[in-house]
């Protein structure tokens, strides 16, 4: 607001509260026509002031007081020296007025007795002072006076502009109060010319404190340093909170929107502008800077309040802003910065790249100094040029300590790459940073941590920020890199990432930690992840165990999927968090340590890629471990695949403790562990090698825990069972020279092991140890091969047809007898549950059965039929089948064929199956007709299926 001040005049009401000119009594009075007239004024040789108008009659007075009235035209007073003694009031009247001394000294034309009164119309005062002493002073101007030093010189009103012109000396010049009222304003020119002058407003002759709303007011100033080396001081003391724009000639403030006065300016070597908002009290001003003229020093200090700089104009290249000569400061308060850089177009030679230190902020050629302030912005370069635009880079290398924000603004068209840190990014930057980009394929975030002093750091990401080591709050990013110290072990939180974002984690050198996921990978991670651990012992854990839905993902080497692909290098040991919602992983590769941590869900894993030994990472001990993971695991399976491996190989399954087992593959010099434990049932699927006579793929099951499924699939397979704690189900596959052994390591003492056969197998070697049961499902048919010149068969332990049948082939070695007794012993006298020392043949599902169901046998010449379960008989083949009493023929029920036969049998007393003999006592009597009738009555109505 304007102040009072001790002007000597009001112009009107609502002026400042300046005294109007006292009315005094004029002694000499002169008047002018209503023409347009030129008037002199000077000092006359005979004694007191002579006046003469248009060169006409020189009239003179020796009165003290002397008034020229000049009339109603456009009228110019040529001012000469005068007399200190005589008091001169000029009236210019109606027109445009002006008021020149031809003899350009002021201070010895005027004597501090001179008055000038524009009147109506446009006037102006034109202050030559070009021949005055060179010796220094200090001139004074306004909307009202001149004064030197502290002599006042000329007074003036009503007029609209003044127009000074100083001599060749450095001077200072101030200037102040050019508005005259609330509405109206004097346009004050001043040129400096020659000499090292200085100008300045200030408001006051106490301080150097101004008021622009006053010094510089609506009428405007303009300011010309002249040659020589040139300092242009502007201030501003007001309370009001104003808004400032610098250009490359001009200085303009408006409050609320309204100007409040412009400043134009030339020939200056340096501007410093300041808002000291000393005199009264804070304000919250915003300073422009939209440009500064080429080689001149600018300083602007906002002084106290909230201020905010806008600085580059769009164009921060062309702004002429430059690091030797910009200097701007915040001053007390909570200061912004803004950099405008947005109109920016790609131009030969000059520079893309932004570089923002502690104190400096610099692109190309074009810079700025500062400090003070507590928040910064970039708005990066954005200038569309087809064909020819080249990636905004923003080096954002350090962050002074006050400094409590940051914030860079990438645009739409051109993207925007923002380096972070300059290697050392917990110590370089201070505050909180925000980067805003659109999310293009250029867009690009680094955090560069590299030369971090700290002995590790931990950063935390989310799909918005970077919680730690320091706040970086993100949008729009496409590729995000963070590069930590070389100095320890550093740990990387990601519990969230922002769609479309790729996110690459450089450990360098030390133990690193990568902690990925935030409990829901696939929900949180919605971008793709990619941990480089560099040297030292570095892990990486996948957090998906909250995941309450299932899971589906894929492990294929250093790539990880659930969703997104993520991607890890040079990493030593992986771990998976499962979630309650069950999962279903495809281990395809490994290419570190892995361990899998299941959860309450049903988990299904598969592992091996089709081929273990070229997919998974050779190793000593435990290289993959897969655990159920909870006190209450699921239904949790693993299914081994290595059907597409084309070399023979030995698989070993092994118990390692009291709880888990392992898979150890043996190929060649190399060996593969896959290691687990709470598994509900594991499968094997073979390879296919394909094999020669007397070669095969072994598997070996030592000791295991889970229930264990294996499948032989082609070429020939030797399986080996020697202790499980569960059945093990084996299908060695059709065709080949397949061998079983049940039980290898039998002897006193030993567990008893079953192997359980599902579907039909072929099998061209056959052991069943004693303490061994090889057991055959309900419609499965193994068949006792004899491919080969060497093969073997030894039954000593237990045959159980549960539901199924057995084939051997002509030549034995077992004889049909050998059968017969084999089968006696597993009747157990009608039971079926029999064993013996020789070996015993019984069925699980006739002891249990509520049918009439036994196992029968026969040789093909003399049964019913010629196949079963997909494999032929011939004569001299043998077969034993689960079956009902009395089906004599083995054709799977019992009709009037077997009441046929069991009457021939009884008529010409003979023996065994086909003959009718069932309950295996060597005669057909009264007993083997009920148990046929019992079977007949019984097998439509009550079996649960038909035996064929």
């Amino acid at each position: 607001m304007p102040r009072p001040c001790n002007k000597r005049r009001r112009t009107s009401s609502n002026a400042c509260n300046c005294e109007s000119l006292e009315p005094r009594r004029m002694l000499a009075v002169f008047n002018g026509t209503s023409g347009n007239d030129t008037i002199e004024i000077f000092r006359w040789a005979g004694g007191g002031m002579a006046v003469r108008f248009n060169g006409g009659t020189i009239n003179t007075t020796t009165d003290l007081s002397i008034t020229v009235n000049a009339g109603l035209g456009n009228d110019t007073f040529n001012v000469s020296p005068t007399h200190d003694e005589q008091t001169i009031l000029a009236r210019g009247d109606g027109g445009n007025d002006t008021l020149v001394n031809p003899v350009r000294d002021l201070d010895d034309v005027y004597q501090d007795n001179f008055t000038f009164d524009g009147g109506s119309g446009s006037d102006t005062v034109l202050a030559e002072n070009g021949q005055d002493e060179t010796t220094p002073y200090t001139m004074h101007l306004s909307g009202f006076r001149i004064t030197k030093g502290f002599n006042q010189l000329l007074e003036y009103d009503n007029i609209e502009s003044v127009r000074y012109f100083d001599n060749d000396a450095g001077n200072l010049i101030r200037f102040q109060d050019a508005r005259v009222s609330s509405s109206a304003g004097v346009v004050l020119e001043i040129n400096g010319n020659g000499g090292n002058d200085t100008i300045y407003n200030a408001s006051d002759t106490a301080s150097s404190n101004g008021y622009w709303f006053l010094d510089v007011g609506t009428g405007n100033v303009v300011v010309n340093g002249g040659t020589g080396v040139d300092g242009l001081l502007l201030s501003d003391a007001s309370s009001e909170e104003a808004t400032f724009g610098f250009d490359t000639d001009s200085v303009d403030a408006r409050v609320g929107g309204v100007n409040i006065g412009v400043l134009f300016f030339a020939g200056f070597e340096t501007i410093d502008f300041v808002s000291s908002n000393s005199l009264s009290g804070e304000a919250d001003n915003v300073m422009n800077v939209f440009s500064k003229p080429n080689g001149v020093s600018l300083r602007i200090d906002s002084g106290p309040g909230n201020d905010t700089f806008h600085v580059g104009g769009g164009d921060f290249d062309n702004s002429g802003l430059a690091l030797a000569s910009a200097t701007l400061l915040g001053g007390t308060g909570a200061d912004s910065l803004v950099i405008e850089d947005t109109l920016d177009k790609t131009v030969v030679g000059e520079s893309e790249s932004y570089t923002w230190q502690n104190t400096t902020f610099v692109k190309g050629v074009a810079g700025i100094n500062y400090s003070e302030f507590e928040s910064q912005t970039l708005q990066a370069a954005n200038g569309l040029v087809a064909g020819s635009n080249v990636l905004p880079i923003v080096n954002l290398n350090a962050t002074a300590s006050s400094m409590s924000s940051t914030t860079i603004i990438g645009g739409p068209v051109r993207g925007c790459r923002v380096d972070v840190g300059q290697s050392n990014f917990s110590g370089n930057i201070n505050g909180a940073l925000t980067v805003t980009l659109v999310g293009g394929a250029l867009d690009v975030l680094n955090i560069n941590n590299q030369s971090s002093s700290n002995g590790s750091d931990g950063y935390h990401v989310t799909q918005t920020q970077i919680v730690a080591p320091k706040v970086v709050n993100y949008s729009g990013v496409r590729n995000f890199n963070i590069n930590a110290s070389a100095n320890g072990g550093d740990s990387f939180v990601i519990d969230g990432l922002a769609a479309n974002t790729a996110l690459v984690l450089n450990g360098n050198s030390g133990n690193e930690q990568f902690l990925i996921g935030g409990g829901n990978i696939s929900t949180k991670i919605l971008g793709s992840v990619t941990a480089n651990g560099g040297s030292g012992a570095d892990t990486l854990s996948v957090f998906n165990q909250s995941d309450p839905t299932l899971a589906t993902q894929t492990l294929n080497g250093s790539v990880f999927t659930d969703g997104q692909s993520h991607s890890f290098n040079t990493i030593e040991e992986l771990t998976l968090y499962e979630g309650p919602g069950g999962t279903n992983l495809n281990i395809l590769a490994t290419a570190c340590d892995t361990d899998v941590r299941g959860n309450s869900g049903n988990d299904h894993y598969t592992v091996g890629g089709g081929d273990i030994d070229a997919n998974l990472r050779p190793g000593v001990n435990d290289d993959l471990l897969i655990y159920s993971g909870t006190a209450n695991p699921g239904n949790d399976t693993i299914r081994f695949d290595d059907l597409n491996d084309t070399n023979l190989d030995t698989y070993f399954f092994e118990r390692t403790g009291t709880a888990s087992d392992q898979l150890r593959k043996v190929d060649g010099a190399n060996q593969y562990y896959v290691a687990w434990s709470g598994i509900a049932s594991v499968t094997l699927d073979a390879s296919n090698a394909p094999t020669q006579e007397f070669t095969a793929s072994s598997i070996v099951v030592t000791d295991i825990l889970t229930p264990l499924r294996i499948n032989g699939n082609g070429g020939s397979d030797s399986v080996s069972i020697a202790d499980a704690a569960a059945p093990v189900v084996v299908n060695t596959g059709l065709g080949d020279a397949d061998s079983l052994i049940v039980n290898t390591d039998s002897g006193a003492g030993d567990a008893p092991v079953t192997v359980v056969v599902e579907q039909s197998d072929d099998l061209e070697d056959l052991d069943i140890r004693p303490g061994g049961t090889l057991r055959v499902g309900t419609g499965a048919t193994v068949v006792k091969t004899r491919n080969r010149s060497l093969n073997l068969t030894f039954l000593n332990g237990v045959l159980d047809l549960a539901g199924g049948a057995f084939i051997s082939r002509a030549g034995g070695p077992i004889t049909l007898d050998g059968f017969r007794s084999r089968i006696i012993a597993g009747r157990n006298g009608g039971a079926w549950n029999g064993t013996g020392a020789g070996g015993a043949i019984n069925s699980s599902l006739a002891a249990t059965s509520l049918l009439a169901d036994a196992v029968g046998y026969g040789l093909g010449s003399e049964i019913a039929i010629s196949s079963i379960g997909g494999f032929s008989i011939a004569g001299g083949d043998v077969l034993l089948r689960y079956t009902f009493y009395g089906d004599t023929d083995l054709n799977g029920v019992v009709d009037f064929d077997d009441y046929s036969r069991i009457d021939a049998g009884f008529n010409n007393n003979r023996t065994g199956w086909v003959n009718g003999d069932c309950d295996y006592n060597d005669v057909i009597d009264f007993d083997d007709y009920s148990l046929i009738d019992l079977a007949f009555n019984t097998q439509i109505s009550r079996r649960p299926f038909r035996i064929a």
